[in-house]
């Protein structure tokens, strides 16, 4: 039987998925498991780490699990690929043994990197495109190098997360040029590693390490992998890239000014250049695309998806049933809540502005006269999300100096039948939006099944998950309101950003 399957980890920022998905592209299986974090007594609380052990250990029991319950052999599976979060790493000796490995959410590095922004920020940016350096790979080696020096001494690679676990399931090491330069690790105009800045950074060399496109073939499974995972040794392994770039082929986007808006956890927006395009303050960051001699300029939008989920579990409880009532609700209560204004992490701001500010639900006060439901908290937080979005497609078009051709939009959040549905309306334009909302998993497949002949190229599976996009008109009446409302919205997020903490 000819294999009909292809196999996607997809290791996010709140859980690490397993998807099994069909020569079509559809979703036929699929499993999760929440990250577990290895505790330090006397850590920051601000500090994420992985036990390398244990991580690998129960992604492979996650593979086997869902392999199990589906009744999937795995002689059917064709390749596997690995997406996921950005700005997770992990540091190696020269054995390939971690000596670190953490999430995007690790934030122990904040002094170590505002002391790099001070010395090297102007030359940080104009090479890899990111600041602030807190969240990236440099400012992590030197809090490395300064808390736990051994460990820092044995750092030969620096890779991230996802090309940590490629390396465990294949034996091979290896990076995707947007997955490093997501990490701070990459000279975005050339895409290859910013060599002398990591050595005036005091980091290891990484040049041993190959960069190797998105969509080609790494390795395959090892004996040891397939013994712990189910997997048939031999299976191809496919380098993939980042999960918001994989969102973006998952939703056709491949040329440049398509715009692309992937609402997860949290919800950058990124538009596709012809050149790598930065902000003279930083407000932007620069990355690369998965195609080739294309590149994203990126604004984001602050905590959403995961602040909307605190909210619904707040208010309603865990599980799906919860987000369905949140739902409804919402899609029932007028344009502008009634006055209700959230402020949960959805922010305008710009990528250099990244960090703690005062948040909250405001509404009109006395509650004698009005009285807000959960109707409208969940309402206001889904128009919130949709107003940052508007900032920050308003930013990458102002940077750019092109109007986005095209706005699609992929994630968790259109589970959330009511966010397309505002989003049109705030944004004043069409969006297109996916059959299914995991659309990074969507461009990891495109990825392997290009490795394997499947498609002719990434842009050749890139049109075919276009054609399934479906277009949200906006209506006109209701985008007049929200332009008074959007303005209002900005105009208290100014003002609570003056009062301090």
């Amino acid at each position: 039987m000819a294999e009909r399957y292809i196999a996607v980890i997809d290791a996010g920022s709140s859980r690490v998925r397993f998807i099994l998905l069909d020569r079509n592209g559809q979703v036929v299986a699929s499993g999760e498991t929440e990250w577990t974090n290895k505790r330090v007594d006397g850590e920051s609380p601000y500090a994420r780490e992985f036990d390398a052990a244990v991580t690998w250990s129960g992604i492979a029991r996650l593979i086997r699990r869902t392999l199990s319950e589906a009744a999937i052999a795995s002689h059917d599976v064709a390749a596997i690929t690995v997406t996921g979060q950005r700005q997770a790493i992990a540091f190696l000796d020269e054995d390939g043994d971690a000596l670190y490995v953490g999430p995007n959410l690790d934030l122990r590095a904040v002094f170590e990197g505002a002391a790099i922004d001070d010395q090297l920020g102007d030359r940080v940016y104009s090479t890899t495109g990111h600041l602030p350096s807190f969240l990236f790979a440099p400012a992590k080696a030197r809090w490395l190098q300064e808390h736990r020096p051994h460990d820092f001494s044995r750092v030969t690679s620096t890779v991230t997360l996802a090309d940590w676990i490629m390396y465990k399931v294949s034996g091979q090491l290896g990076s995707e040029p947007a997955l490093a330069g997501e990490a701070g690790l990459l000279d975005v105009s050339n895409r290859s590693w910013c060599s002398s800045l990591l050595a005036k950074l005091g980091m290891p060399s990484n040049d041993h390490v190959p960069l190797i496109h998105a969509g080609s073939t790494l390795g395959e499974v090892t004996e040891s992998a397939a013994s712990m995972t189910g997997l048939r040794a031999g299976t191809p392994v496919v380098v993939t890239g980042p999960d918001t770039q994989c969102g973006l082929l998952g939703m056709g986007i491949v040329s440049p000014w398509e715009t692309g808006i992937v609402a997860g956890w949290s919800t950058p927006v990124q538009m596709l250049t012809d050149k790598p395009m930065s902000s003279e303050d930083s407000e932007t960051w620069v990355g690369c695309h998965l195609i080739d001699d294309t590149w994203t300029v990126e604004s984001g939008t602050g905590d959403t998806g995961n602040s909307y989920a605190w909210l619904v579990e707040t208010l309603w409880g865990d599980g799906d049933d919860a987000f369905d009532r949140a739902d409804g609700l919402a899609a029932a209560t007028p344009p502008g809540a009634e006055g209700a204004l959230a402020y949960l992490g959805a922010s305008p701001s710009g990528m250099g502005q990244v960090g703690i500010r005062l948040g909250g639900l405001a509404f009109p006060v006395p509650l004698t006269f009005s009285k807000p439901g959960k109707d409208h908290l969940a309402r206001a937080a889904i128009e919130a999300m949709a107003y940052a979005a508007r900032a920050a497609l308003e930013r990458v078009e102002r940077i750019s100096g092109h109007t986005a051709t095209s706005v699609a939009v992929g994630g968790g959040m259109l589970r959330t039948l009511a966010y397309a549905r505002v989003l049109a309306d705030v944004l004043g334009r069409e969006v297109r939006t996916p059959s299914e909302s995991n659309v990074s998993a969507r461009g990891a497949f495109i990825c392997a099944a290009t490795a394997l002949g499947w498609y002719r190229s990434l842009a050749d599976g890139a049109n075919v998950a276009a054609v399934s996009m479906k277009p949200v008109a906006p209506d006109p009446e209701t985008s007049l309101i929200y332009e008074d409302l959007y303005s209002q919205w900005l105009d208290v997020h100014d003002q609570m950003g003056n009062v301090n903490l």
